[in-house]
């Protein structure tokens, strides 16, 4: 990272088949703080609960969408090469 609060974030998505022919996202998250010995304090109580809590909220959204029958993830397609 150039700019922001964080030394470094990584933030991935994993999608796998379920047994009963759903799929199950999971997210991989890695950062660090700046600041040293506060930003080391700041990952510890604050931030690793807020971030998890945002991407929690995040991923009911990607699912509510991605399983509405209304077709609205299509919205979300339609300047990406998956669109057909």
């Amino acid at each position: 990272m150039i700019k922001g609060h964080f030394r470094s974030f990584e933030h991935e998505h994993f999608f796998e088949p379920t047994h009963d022919g759903g799929t199950m996202m999971r997210d991989r998250l890695a950062f660090e703080a700046r600041f040293g010995p506060l930003g080391w304090l700041a990952k510890g109580l604050i931030l690793r609960g807020y971030l998890t809590k945002f991407l929690s909220q995040r991923d009911a959204v990607i699912k509510r969408v991605a399983e509405s029958p209304s077709g609205e993830w299509e919205k979300y397609l339609q300047n990406t090469s998956f669109r057909s």
